[in-house]
């Protein structure tokens, strides 16, 4: 069967299922997630900055430790090995700005598959959805104070580049969607190609 990756993978009788075929729209989180990146400014971390994330994430105050949970960290939501860093506040929502940015206060480790399940919802939602009664939820416990002690800075976007950025979201879905006619259309020739040839032999 395919795994979570859709990639080939062999299963125990030998045989293997095919990958599903990609569609270009499925890619327009892809394409917005690099306008979004492109849009809002981008804060590096600094080393302090590391220290006081592990500290307030993960209750971890003396320096070797600290050093040492850099090089394994766990993901803020599920408690799996860490793959990356979301944004605990989106930078887009509802195909606009939302006025945060990237920079280490709206930044946690997090998992591959929580980062997808996440999407575009604030953390706190999604803790919600993760788990019942989060409240009392160790990980929720360390996010509040994470949140309340690094506030995220949230920008005051005009109107007008809320419009201009929605529009031109707009714009990319129709023209992907253009697009994906076209292919589909072509793809189509080819299989019936295919299909004749083999038809001959």
């Amino acid at each position: 069967m395919a795994n979570k990756r859709g990639t080939f993978r062999i299963r125990s009788n030998g045989k293997g299922d095919y990958p599903s075929a990609d569609k270009i729209k499925s890619r327009i989180s892809t394409v917005t997630r690099s306008m979004a990146s492109t849009l809002v400014p981008r804060i590096g971390a600094t080393d302090d900055d590391r220290r006081k994330m592990v500290e307030l994430l993960y209750g971890i105050t003396d320096e070797n430790e600290i050093q040492e949970k850099l090089k394994n960290l766990t993901c803020m939501y599920c408690g799996e090995k860490a793959t990356g860093l979301d944004h605990l506040h989106p930078l887009i929502k509802d195909k606009t700005p939302t006025g945060y940015f990237t920079e280490p206060a709206n930044l946690v480790p997090c998992c591959s598959t929580c980062n997808q399940k996440k999407g575009n919802d604030e953390w706190d939602v999604f803790m919600k959805r993760l788990n019942e009664g989060c409240e009392k939820n160790d990980k929720t416990k360390r996010l509040k104070a994470f949140v309340s002690q690094m506030p995220a800075t949230k920008l005051n976007l005009p109107t007008e580049l809320k419009d201009k950025y929605k529009d031109l979201y707009i714009l990319i879905e129709k023209e992907l969607e253009k697009i994906q006619k076209v292919l589909d259309v072509e793809s189509e020739k080819l299989l019936n190609q295919l299909q004749m040839k083999k038809h001959l032999k």
